[in-house]
């Protein structure tokens, strides 16, 4: 394969497979599409597949062993898909900054780490961008609002913190395209697909299976997949209207800065909570008469250890009887030369 220069299509997927990628895939100058999915490769991808730019449109190396990081090459504006879920890349995302062309962003299941990027918001394209199960951390980026065309974000299972953006708590929605990018590539119109296999195309939380060319007539986009447990998100959650009103507390789990329906943490301005019982006082999470108790019995103890400490030991007993004794004849001569002299003059 490697005289095969003018390859268009290659798809390797659902083999066992191993290694590292091979580099001379970068001489493949007119290879469009590239399938390499659930092998067993492992390794960095070769710092070839820049070479691919002016050609490949479809990528999948989804569900190998792949290391490494993401090459900043990968940044070509003709690419549209690129699934490399289920693998071990590591660092920020560094590619794809001017993939204009861009529909599907498949990053999930890996150990990258860094923010999101801002110029994701450049990506107009964008429609699917699957980012769960990693180590991002700070905030979602307000320019995913530049993203009209967006359909389904995934960034749960992560340590985001800060607030959800406001333009993702919308309700109505863009399926004038007459295409649903959600149904897998592999069975859309590629050049080596040649049997009618059941596509399952979930709509509203209600699963649905279609097969033949009944799915180039489908068109839509759910919301009702979205997530964003398990991060540090706070403020109010999206108002229960349209497809938000789908959402169940699941949706939200992980996140207790989070308050507002379906959360049981309302959003009141006092800062109260359902969770505090209604018979609270101004004496916050202190109860005072375990707090007293307690006092009560610590002075008891000390008190006990110190008369013990005394009987036990004639030596610290003479000196707590002299000092007690020296205290005392102190205070009464302080009262005598001090404060009676003052008091009757």
């Amino acid at each position: 394969m490697e005289n095969m220069s003018h390859l268009v299509t290659l798809d390797l997927s659902n083999n066992i497979l191993s290694g590292g990628i091979p580099r001379w895939m970068g001489k493949m100058s007119d290879l469009e599409e590239l399938v390499m999915a659930n092998n067993h490769f492992e390794g960095p991808i070769p710092m070839e597949f820049c070479k691919l730019n002016r050609s490949l449109q479809f990528l999948d190396l989804s569900a190998n062993n792949i290391s490494g990081s993401l090459p900043s090459c990968f940044s070509s504006s003709i690419l549209s898909h690129v699934y490399l879920s289920r693998n071990k890349l590591k660092g920020p995302i560094t590619g794809f900054f001017n993939s204009s062309g861009l529909v599907t962003l498949d990053l999930s299941n890996n150990h990258l780490t860094g923010s999101i990027p801002n110029w994701i918001g450049t990506l107009f394209s964008l429609s699917y961008l699957l980012l769960n199960n990693n180590r991002f951390e700070g905030g979602i980026p307000i320019q995913l609002c530049k993203l009209n065309g967006l359909s389904l974000i995934d960034v749960s299972n992560n340590n985001l913190s800060g607030t959800i953006p406001p333009c993702l708590m919308i309700t109505t929605l863009n399926d004038s395209s007459h295409a649903y990018y959600g149904i897998p590539y592999q069975y859309g119109n590629y050049r080596s697909f040649s049997a009618d296999v059941p596509i399952e195309v979930t709509m509203k939380s209600i699963s649905y299976f279609y097969k033949g060319r009944v799915l180039t007539y489908l068109s839509g986009i759910d919301l009702s997949c979205n997530n964003v447990a398990y991060n540090n998100l706070s403020g109010t959650t999206p108002e229960r209207t349209g497809q938000f009103a789908t959402f169940e507390e699941s949706s939200y789990e992980g996140n207790p800065f989070l308050c507002g329906e379906p959360l049981p943490k309302n959003c009141s301005t006092d800062g109260s909570s359902s969770s505090m019982p209604k018979n609270a006082t101004n004496e916050g999470f202190i109860d005072m008469k375990v707090f007293y108790a307690s006092f009560v019995r610590s002075y008891i103890v000390m008190s006990l250890c110190i008369a013990i400490v005394l009987y036990i030991n004639p030596y610290w007993r003479r000196a707590w009887f002299y000092h007690v004794e020296a205290t005392t004849m102190s205070c009464y001569y302080f009262v005598v030369d001090h404060i009676l002299p003052k008091r009757f003059r």
